[in-house]
């Protein structure tokens, strides 16, 4: 049993089915529409009961229950379960791979991002209803955002009352505000003490690659301002009170840059 839902170049689907194995196509995953050979897609699977064993040229990987594979899609060559299973997969051309074209990630029970994954796409695929381009282009942008938390979250030690590294620093920032931000009292001091480093570090971090503390928070809850209004949310209110922003006018002011920085389409706030 397969649920879907497709836009454009990007695809999320909701899997259930017995045992059974399915071989790639001339090295193109037949389950998937979105690919071509030019522009090979990455796929991400959660696997979220059973067990699934994918081969590649890189090896075999069993999946077990709450584990996620990120990989290109031309590069899975069969995909076999020998009992009932379900899995979530995800197809993207606008995902970034990290150097391995296998990410195998294991054991993502507790991950926050996993979780936000599989409540939207059970959400968004329970609804059954057809969604426009608006709410389909926010649906992406929402996963795909959650994908490099997950990978993120992945890579960077639980370590406590350690300095980490730079860029492992960076990535941990920004999971805890892309899981956060739809708090009104997350600031830069809520990111510092999240990773337990100072506010001066962390700002010289975010600095070095050209960004703030601050202006992430605020461009994640734009997104999260879009979403909802992508959804029919037009009540300025509302949609302050889900996505952090303390006024109005503070809303207002935040998606004038967010909009001017973004070409997708864009859903009018009214009021």
């Amino acid at each position: 049993m397969v649920d879907e839902l497709i836009h454009g170049s990007f695809a999320v689907r909701r899997i259930r089915h017995t045992a059974v194995t399915l071989s790639s196509v001339g090295g193109e995953d037949p389950q998937n529409s979105c690919s071509s050979s030019t522009h090979p897609s990455i796929s991400l699977t959660l696997q979220t009961e059973g067990e699934s064993v994918v081969s590649s040229p890189d090896g075999v990987r069993t999946l077990h229950a709450h584990d996620a594979l990120l990989a290109t899609t031309h590069s899975v060559q069969s995909f076999m379960t020998r009992s009932p299973s379900a899995r979530i997969e995800m197809i993207s051309s606008s995902l970034r791979l990290p150097p391995s074209h296998f990410t195998h990630l294991a054991r993502t029970r507790d991950s926050s991002a996993s979780v936000a994954i599989v409540s939207i796409v059970n959400a968004i695929l329970d609804e059954g209803d057809e969604v426009n381009s608006c709410t389909g282009s926010a649906v992406q942008r929402a996963l795909e955002n959650l994908v490099e938390a997950l990978l993120c979250e992945a890579a960077v030690p639980k370590r406590r009352g350690q300095r980490r590294a730079a860029a492992e620093l960076f990535c941990a920032a920004n999971e805890y505000i892309a899981l956060s931000a739809h708090d009104a009292s997350v600031g830069v001091e809520s990111v510092a003490e999240a990773t337990n480093v100072s506010v001066q570090y962390l700002r010289r971090v975010f600095a070095a690659r050209g960004t703030s503390p601050s202006s992430e928070i605020r461009r994640r809850r734009c997104q999260l301002a879009r979403i909802l209004l992508a959804a029919g949310v037009d009540d300025p209110l509302e949609i302050c009170a889900h996505s952090g922003f303390p006024s109005v006018r503070a809303l207002h002011r935040a998606l004038a840059t967010f909009d001017a920085e973004d070409a997708h389409p864009r859903a009018t706030l009214t009021g």
